[in-house]
């Protein structure tokens, strides 16, 4: 799981916690610092327009409470779909 703008992590751990592979990326290099210091070091300080997508490469990529702030939403979805696994 990619969570596109996970700010300090909630998400990623509980996802974690969970079971699953759980990635995340943020902008805000203070809330990235949150996240690592509470062990998270699969959160990483970029944008989905900095962070490496590979095709096919992700089961999920989760917006929550970030699309509407990115410059081109349909652009992000469109780097979102393209790095979804295929089925």
């Amino acid at each position: 799981v990619l969570d596109v703008g996970c700010g300090s992590g909630h998400a990623v751990a509980a996802l974690q916690r969970s079971g699953l592979d759980a990635h995340g990326v943020e902008p805000d290099e203070g809330a990235v610092d949150v996240a690592r210091r509470s062990g998270l070091e699969t959160v990483h300080h970029g944008t989905l327009d900095t962070f490496p997508l590979e095709p096919g490469a992700w089961d999920l990529v989760r917006f929550w409470h970030t699309l509407e702030h990115t410059p081109s939403p349909s652009d992000a979805l469109r780097r979102a779909h393209e790095a979804l696994r295929p089925g």
